[in-house]
Order: C-alpha cells, then structure tokens, then sequence
C-alpha cells in the first residue's frame, strides 16, 4: 500500500501484511487504532485482539477474500 491508502484505513478494516521474511509472519489483521508516522513510512498497528505491530506501508496489501 501507498501512504494515501494506508491512510484511508480507519477501525474495523482488515489487511494483509506480507511479512518480507519468506512470509514466515504474513498473516491478516483487523485494525482496532492506525497510527501513520511520517518519519519512515511506516504504520503502527493496534490490532482488536490487542497485539501491537510496526509495518512499513509496502507491506501491507488490501484483504480480499
């Protein structure tokens, strides 16, 4: 995803972050709070179970299932 998309996410969304490390990570998630810094392009996840992630924006994809 680009900046401008990542965001137009908001609560409730759900996105694929593609985990650049063979994948060993990749896994969907459902954004509970997004938080986008613009020091290094990356976002800040608060998912609704509660885990915590910091992804750059090339990493996450649309979740279409």
């Amino acid at each position: 995803m680009n900046r401008e998309e990542v965001e137009q996410l908001k609560s409730g969304d759900i996105v694929f972050w593609r985990d650049p490390d063979n994948g060993i990570c990749s896994r969907v998630l459902t954004i509970q709070t997004i938080i986008t810094c613009d020091y290094d392009d990356h976002a800040e996840i608060i998912e609704l179970d509660g885990g915590y992630l910091s992804i750059p924006f090339s990493e996450l994809e649309e979740w279409t299932n």
